[in-house]
């Protein structure tokens, strides 16, 4: 079950750094189309600021959520049958 809260959570990582390098190249195309540089600045500003912030929840979800499973191993499921 936890890996597949990875894979989730990967695509979900993945999609968000996707969508940041697409607003990085329509910047740049936009740049190099009508010569604004300063809006483009800011676009790429704020697309590497989201980028290392969706990198660094990433990492430090996945460093929390393995000191938690650690620190509070599953219980195995008793059969409904067994008794005591």
């Amino acid at each position: 079950m936890a890996q597949f809260e990875w894979v989730k959570r990967r695509r979900i990582i993945h999609l968000a750094l996707a969508f940041c390098a697409g607003i990085l190249v329509a910047g740049m195309a936009y740049a190099i189309v009508q010569g604004e540089t300063e809006l483009v600045k800011t676009f790429a500003v704020a697309a590497f600021t989201s980028a290392i912030s969706i990198i660094g929840s990433y990492v430090f979800g996945a460093v929390w959520d393995d000191g938690n499973a650690r620190k509070y191993p599953p219980v195995p499921e008793q059969d409904p049958g067994e008794v005591g």
